[in-house]
């Protein structure tokens, strides 16, 4: 017993034996993809790719996806590049769905909610970057200037606050996407930013707050209508006359620990804040080239808008990696993660060379090996199937012309 108590001390000592703490910088992105279905998307596949490469996100959220085909298709655009995504598992919900993407060597997705509020469902995608948990709730309000509306909106976004006062205490939050919201006086707005008992779900707002609709003095924050001519798309015009697309974050956010937003890096992207009640690729604009104003034009009727973030992380095992990713090889997070039995494991080779992934247990014994050859340059992928293994963490161990990268996963059965 004694020498076992030793071996497992060792173990764990070789393993696990550095808390080292580093800053992760990611950019979140959440685009109205206008009534995305496959269809629509070949057809503005193009204009996508313009903007996605220029936005180069980490996180990117999108709402009015109407079916699994369009969120595949937007995930092989982003899979483009050597930069390795993932997607959220799709939910078909009432009306059109929300879609989260996202880095697989930035982030880690935890898990997948719905709160069920209609006429659309709010999506909840709880995340991982480095060991910090970010929360992250994907909206698409009801749209119209009614006073019915604005009942409907601020019932939905009662049903949000009442849920996020339910997380833990001091949770970090971000709430993204096309609200539909006309001015800062508004009942639903002033429910998410409101100063209540419960201020876990408490949300706050980093841009200008006023009546945004249809003002000159809130034009750099204005999202929609990215078109005065009607294209045929189902799409709004008018011009740039509305604040509809929205990053809030919780109200502690920035507390000098965890998650932080990164001061005045939110904003509508592609606005220069001289096109009320213009195009958005009218040659004054100042804020993107005329390439990527006239994808904008062509892909939503809707900006995206960009906000980044820094992760305060600690590490605290010596199989995960706590330095850049060699050049030459990545390995990326597995898919899905959190499994049972069964996922999918990626990675990047840019060269011709010996390839061995293994995995392992807590206690550093290898449980599976998974690839042990010589393989081309590429993106390779590999299943582990863990039938067999009880739940647990276990650790994926990538060797490549004697270099070595390792990630970990969570079996649960």
């Amino acid at each position: 017993m004694k020498y076992k108590k030793i071996l497992i001390f060792l173990c764990l000592t070789f393993f696990f034996p550095i808390v080292s703490f580093s800053q992760i910088r990611f950019k979140v992105a959440t685009y109205n993809c206008l009534q995305l279905d496959k269809s629509g998307f070949n057809s503005r596949k193009s204009y996508f790719k313009t903007i996605i490469n220029e936005i180069n996100p980490d996180i990117f959220l999108t709402q009015e996806i109407k079916e699994e085909a369009a969120a595949d298709s937007l995930l092989s655009l982003l899979n483009e590049t050597s930069i390795s995504f993932s997607r959220a598992p799709y939910i078909n919900g009432p009306d059109m769905d929300n879609m989260l993407f996202y880095r697989d060597d930035v982030v880690s997705l935890i898990s997948q909610n719905t709160i069920q509020t209609s006429p659309r469902y709010l999506w909840e995608y709880v995340v991982k970057i480095g060991s910090d948990t970010l929360r992250i709730y994907s909206c698409h309000l009801k749209a119209s200037s009614s006073e019915s509306d604005e009942q409907t909106r601020l019932g939905e976004v009662t049903a949000l606050r009442n849920y996020l006062n339910e997380l833990p205490e001091n949770s970090e939050f971000i709430i993204v996407g096309d609200l539909n919201l006309y001015d800062n006086a508004e009942p639903a707005y002033q429910k998410l930013i409101a100063d209540e008992t419960n201020n876990i779900g408490r949300a706050k707002d980093w841009l200008a707050s006023g009546s945004w609709h249809n003002s000159s003095t809130y034009a750099s924050i204005h999202t929609q209508s990215t078109r005065t001519t009607d294209l045929g798309d189902g799409g709004s015009t008018g011009g740039l006359d509305d604040r509809f697309d929205f990053i809030l974050t919780s109200q502690n956010l920035n507390d000098a620990s965890r998650i932080e937003y990164v001061a005045d890096s939110m904003t509508p992207f592609g606005n220069d804040g001289n096109l009320l009640n213009k195009d958005i690729n009218n040659t004054a604009n100042t804020a993107v080239s005329t390439s990527v104003a006239d994808a904008l034009w062509r892909a939503s009727d809707h900006l995206p808008v960009i906000a980044e973030f820094e992760a305060t992380t600690g590490t605290s095992s010596a199989y995960e990696s706590t330095v850049s990713q060699p050049a030459d090889f990545q390995l990326y997070q597995n898919y899905p993660n959190p499994f049972n039995p069964t996922t999918v494991i990626s990675y990047y080779l840019s060269e011709v060379g010996e390839v061995s992934l293994k995995v392992y247990d807590l206690l550093g014994r290898e449980v599976a090996k998974l690839v042990d050859e010589r393989q081309t340059s590429g993106r390779h992928q590999a299943t582990f199937n863990s039938a067999n293994l009880p739940s647990g963490l276990y650790f994926y161990r990538l060797s490549f012309n004697g270099n070595v990268l390792t990630k970990k996963m969570m079996l649960v059965k």
